[in-house]
């Protein structure tokens, strides 16, 4: 099916928004609007039963939910102009089609109101160029003079969500609380005392989450280690669950980085948060990670970071907001942190 429609990366069945997977890709129908990069093998059109096949390995491989991938693509670099057939420009509402020496000038069928998800441009005329601040964009054709506008390139468009890679620079900030902290905690790494506790806290009218993390040197609660981050992720994926998952991937990377700074290849460490779900999650085995399961990137990650860690990890749970039921001084170290 690939090689039928002559596509090579993901961005090749996609619209110019890096979110929805286009029609023709899900229709088995190649997309005569863009410029092949290749010279592809003269490939027959595959049977009925192969295009369910891609449009099933499409949909579970990139998580499609009504039409657009979960982790929608990232910068789309405004590069290869020159090979590039479609552009528009949003200072006259205009789509323009290279056609050999000349431009093919568009207009809205509709003028009215605002540009909507995927308006209707008709042939207008020829034009002999293309005007400054055009951008790339992608159409679906729907008949000789008639296209659809699909996307286009954005300013300042940038990821949503990336998928989530072990060692990537998730972390947002890191701070140790004294001048003696970091000699203190990586002795502790290496002496097997060292304990970390993560939260995640989830802001639904901003639809984001947000999570910390602190590294302690057993029952010290002075020499510590305070770590931020900002959970990754699409507003529609945001929930307190995952806000916490957040927090015990940037925990275990940041030991991990600290262990390979220091050249640390061996020893144990206790984690603990208040989150009885990740905590499964954590202690679970897969060789695979099915990709329909809800917030399988962060599960994925942190099942990698515990794999190639150098440090035997054990969990635990700690119930959260202890001071609210005693004084400061009567917690253990657990529920100081």
């Amino acid at each position: 099916c690939r090689m039928y429609l002559q596509v090579t990366t993901l961005s090749d069945i996609v619209d110019g928004n890096g979110k929805t997977v286009t029609r023709s890709a899900l229709k088995g129908e190649i997309d005569t609007t863009r410029p092949k990069h290749y010279f592809f093998p003269k490939q027959s059109r595959p049977y009925a039963k192969a295009w369910t096949l891609w449009r099933s390995a499409i949909k579970k491989c990139y998580k499609v939910r009504h039409g657009n991938i979960a982790n929608s693509l990232g910068y789309w670099k405004d590069g290869e102009r020159d090979q590039w057939k479609w552009f528009y420009q949003s200072d006259n509402n205009h789509l323009y089609q290279r056609f050999g020496c000349i431009w093919k000038l568009y207009k809205r069928s509709n003028r009215r109101g605002r540009l909507g998800k995927k308006p209707k441009f008709r042939y207008a005329q020829n034009a002999m160029s293309l005007p400054r601040g055009s951008r790339r964009a992608t159409v679906c054709q729907v008949n000789r003079t008639v296209v659809t506008l699909t996307g286009f390139f954005r300013e300042g468009q940038g990821p949503e969500q990336q998928p989530i890679q072990v060692g990537s620079e998730l972390l947002v900030d890191t701070q140790y609380t004294t001048p003696t902290a970091e000699v203190a905690l990586i002795q502790a790494i290496r002496e097997s005392r060292a304990k970390i506790v993560s939260d995640g806290s989830f802001q639904k009218e901003a639809e984001s989450g947000t999570a910390s993390w602190i590294l302690a040197a057993d029952e010290d609660d002075t020499n510590l280690e305070v770590g931020r981050l900002v959970t990754p992720g699409e507003p529609d994926l945001h929930c307190s669950h995952r806000a916490e998952l957040s927090g015990m991937l940037g925990s275990v990377l940041r030991v991990n980085q600290l262990c390979n700074l220091y050249d640390i290849t061996e020893g144990r460490i206790e984690y603990g948060c208040d989150g009885d779900a990740s905590i499964g999650i954590a202690q679970q085995v897969f060789e695979i990670t099915k990709t329909e399961r809800k917030h399988f990137d962060l599960i994925k990650a942190i099942h990698d970071a515990i794999r190639i860690s150098s440090l035997t990890w054990k969990f635990r749970h700690v119930k959260g907001h202890q001071d609210d039921e005693f004084e400061y001084e009567e917690l253990d170290i657990w529920g100081k942190l």
